[in-house]
């Protein structure tokens, strides 16, 4: 039985180097506009295969470069014939169909079998709480930053109300934070961009933005590290 690291990891490598690196623009649009009859993009599909089964270099397994080649063609063709190509779900879609077909030579090379032993040998309650803590900072953390931030309003001449002293709070909890855990780059990172922040608040209207930016700023990033420090210590 192959090892999966043996096929998966070429695999992506082969569709990195050829999607976002021996790709450019001109190609795209010379993709988009002469779609299946583009020369570009035989040639960029032919390259996808060969790269996949240099990589690979499983020498016997002739149908890594053919699958992928055609699959290459097929997916990009696809995608170029759409309306709007540069949507950004054309994108993702795009994507995703590569990483199925990577998904499915692996496991047609490798067996299932490798699948189930990669499988057991995950630890999966400890994936389980690092997903959970990018989870928490996706939406619900937006959402938790949108509502402490609600009970302010930019309007001119008015300024917002103790935002100072909850920067301030925020700054010197994540100062001890970093002080606890011996992270004094992260200190210096947080006063300059404290700094930067600052600088150039020139009028009252200026100044009352720039608090509001700060402070969402500073809520975001303690939010992150609060998440960071509790799934660390789960873990």
């Amino acid at each position: 039985m192959v090892e999966i690291w043996r096929v998966l990891i070429p695999l992506l490598l082969a569709h990195l180097l050829v999607d976002f690196f021996l790709q450019t623009k001109k190609m795209v649009e010379g993709k988009s506009k002469e779609q299946w009859k583009s020369p570009v993009l035989l040639l960029h599909s032919l390259l996808a295969g060969v790269l996949a089964y240099v990589l690979t270099a499983l020498w016997h397994a002739h149908t890594i470069f053919w699958l992928t080649a055609l699959s290459h063609w097929l997916i990009d063709y696809w995608k170029s014939s759409r309306k709007d190509p540069d949507k950004p779900i054309f994108f993702w879609a795009d994507q995703l169909m590569h990483l199925f077909v990577i998904a499915a030579l692996t496991v047609w090379y490798t067996g299932t079998g490798a699948w189930i032993a990669l499988w057991n040998e995950v630890p999966v309650m400890q994936s389980a709480v690092i997903l959970l803590g990018f989870l928490f900072l996706m939406n619900p953390c937006s959402i938790i930053i949108q509502k402490i931030m609600s009970r302010w309003k930019l309007k001119e001449g008015v300024e917002l109300p103790k935002a100072g002293h909850y920067i301030g709070v925020m700054e010197r909890v994540l100062i001890l934070i970093f002080l606890l855990l011996q992270q004094y780059a992260a200190i210096g990172l947080l006063i300059t961009a404290k700094s930067i922040l600052r600088f150039g608040g020139n009028n009252s209207k200026e100044r009352m933005e720039t608090e509001y930016i700060l402070a969402g700023t500073l809520l975001s990033f303690t939010l992150a590290v609060f998440t960071g420090i509790i799934v660390t210590l789960v873990l």
